[in-house]
């Protein structure tokens, strides 16, 4: 799990360092090059890494992040079933994960299983119901299935720490946006017109309203 100082503490970092490479997602070969050195110190374990982004075939997700999060006792997943006076009558309600210190200004990056390893008393911690009554929930859905572009839903507790959402726009389009988002990344040193090896794809990205970091 991502937290808002993910930016400046692995994402900055990882940019600098391979600036002169050809970075074609930025927060997927970051988060990537850092689980991989999660699984580096246990040598003698089995571990599997499966990320996010992951689909299988049938182009579902390999693993469904919100859940995971949830069953991890990361974070709550508000759901239409949490919700006792349902008013969407028909319309189709995604859930949403919300964090008791982060609100919704985190994203889930991956999972780590240890196939080997076998815990049958393994106590399982339950996730902070942060967002307790029926009026919040009701809150929390509208806002985030038919409001998350201004990113509301995020601060629906009060958070700890969270990042400001630039402008729409603004990781995708003009050379110019790309040019201004790597000088940002890379600490201010300039970055030539066509020199946007580390900014490609943009709909997941790090500073995106869908995945906060």
């Amino acid at each position: 799990m991502s937290t808002p100082s993910m930016f400046d503490k692995a994402l900055k970092p990882f940019v600098k360092k391979e600036r002169l490479k050809i970075i074609r997602d930025p927060v997927d070969q970051c988060v990537s090059h850092h689980l991989s050195r999660v699984k580096e110190k246990f040598p003698d374990q089995r571990v599997d890494v499966m990320f996010d982004y992951e689909m299988l075939p049938s182009r579902k997700p390999k693993f469904l992040a919100q859940t995971a999060a949830h069953v991890a006792g990361a974070a709550y997943y508000y759901q239409r079933k949490d919700v006792k006076r349902d008013p969407w009558g028909k319309k189709k309600i995604f859930g949403v994960c919300i964090h008791p210190k982060y609100g919704g200004w985190f994203a889930i990056r991956g999972l780590l299983l240890f196939p080997d390893i076998q815990v049958p008393f393994l106590e399982q911690p339950a996730p902070v119901d942060c967002v307790s009554t029926e009026e919040k929930r009701i809150e929390l859905l509208e806002q985030f299935n038919f409001h998350w572009q201004d990113g509301r839903y995020r601060d629906i507790i009060e958070v700890k720490e969270s990042r400001e959402i630039p402008a729409a726009g603004a990781l995708t389009g003009s050379a110019e946006n790309h040019i201004s988002l790597r000088n940002r990344l890379c600490g201010g040193q300039r970055a030539a017109k066509g020199d946007l090896g580390c900014i490609t794809r943009q709909k997941n990205y790090v500073l995106s309203s869908e995945h906060p970091l």
